[in-house]
C-alpha cells in the first residue's frame, strides 16, 4: 500500500511542476510580448448581445483547433 501512495504521490509532484513550468512560460511570453495577448471583448450586461458568429470567431482565435 506504501508503494503506490509513494508512486502516486510522485505523479502529483511531476505534473504540479509541469503546470508551474508551463504557467511561468506563459506568463513570461504575455510581459515579453503583449501584442500576441488577445483582446477580449465585452458589453456591459444587459446591454446587448454577441452574435453567433462573432462570438464562434473569438472562441476560434483562443482555441484554435489542431
Amino acid at each position: 500500500m506504501r508503494l503506490w501512495r509513494t508512486s502516486q504521490d510522485d505523479l502529483w509532484r511531476q505534473i504540479r511542476r509541469r503546470l508551474l513550468t508551463e504557467t511561468s512560460l506563459f506568463l513570461s511570453t504575455a510581459l515579453e510580448r503583449p501584442e500576441l495577448g488577445v483582446s477580449i471583448p465585452m458589453i456591459p450586461v444587459g446591454r446587448g448581445r454577441f452574435s453567433p458568429a462573432f462570438a464562434a470567431d473569438f472562441w476560434l482565435r483562443v482555441l484554435p483547433e489542431q
